[in-house]
Order: C-alpha cells, then sequence, then structure tokens
C-alpha cells in the first residue's frame, strides 16, 4: 500500500481494487511517500533523521508514528509551468509563478524587464505585447492584449 503526504497532511489508507478502504495489519508492507509543496523540501523522517529518501518501506510489527519532516515555507505558487499571463484593464497580470524573470515588449519594440514572485501586476498600457517569462531554462512565450 502507499502512504501519500504533503506539507500539511499525511493519510494512512490502504484502497482494495473494489474502492473499499481498509486498515493496514501486522506485517503489511507500506510504502511511505513524501510530497512537498512547493516552496519547501523533504528532509527526514521523524524516526530517522538519516533517511533524507522521500519514499521508503517499512513493515508494520507495531502502532507506527512516523511524519515527514520538511524545510522551508509553502509559497502556493508553482513552478513556471504553472504561470497565467494575463492582459487586464492597463495591465499585465503573472499568476502561479515563483521567482523567474519576464520581458515585456511592445510592438513598437520598446521592453521593459521585471523579476516576479508570486502573483504579479505590471502596469502598461493599453496595447499588445509579447510577454517572455523565463525560469532557469524554462520559457514561456505569450501574445497579450492589453485594454
Amino acid at each position: 500500500g502507499n502512504i501519500l503526504t504533503s506539507y500539511y497532511q499525511f493519510s494512512c489508507k490502504k484502497q482494495m481494487n473494489n474502492g473499499v478502504v481498509m486498515a493496514y495489519y501486522y506485517g503489511d508492507k507500506v510504502t511511505l511517500i513524501a510530497y512537498p509543496e512547493s516552496g519547501v523540501t523533504f528532509a527526514y523522517w521523524s524516526d530517522d533523521r538519516t533517511n533524507k529518501s522521500n519514499v521508503r518501506t517499512i513493515t508494520l510489527t507495531k502502532d507506527t508514528d512516523i511524519k515527514p519532516v520538511f524545510k522551508g515555507v509553502p509559497t502556493d505558487v508553482e513552478s513556471i509551468e504553472a504561470a497565467e499571463v494575463i492582459g487586464g484593464d492597463d495591465c499585465i497580470i503573472i499568476r502561479g509563478v515563483a521567482d523567474a524573470r519576464v520581458t515585456i515588449v511592445s510592438m513598437d519594440g520598446r521592453s521593459q524587464q521585471q523579476m516576479v514572485n508570486g502573483d504579479t501586476r505590471i502596469n502598461v498600457r493599453a496595447g499588445v505585447y509579447g510577454v517572455i517569462l523565463e525560469q532557469g531554462k524554462a520559457v514561456i512565450r505569450e501574445k497579450i492584449v492589453v485594454r
């Protein structure tokens, strides 16, 4: 069975093929998987600070209380692949990205560049713009109309 975890929750359930949820029993092998949210990384398991792997298999031989320990602060923003670029009224809105560089190029060739972190509003005049969003090697290019 699998135990799926995130920064805020840790659940333990075993799902059978017919969809019935059952408890784990003595001798069951359980795979623990810690899934950190954006902004945090897996550090270790509560019962074993030396185990740095976010995937771990245990055999249940007693009541067990194991929690994943994460470091960092959840940002509620994701990588550039999850970004959303929107043309608004006299602005360009960039949502859902952390630590990315944005370059905005107007149709007359003027450009401006800045770093964005989280939801960001950039004021521009009405028009059509090329927006280039970069985070490491990942690049997104969008054509945006601003009213």
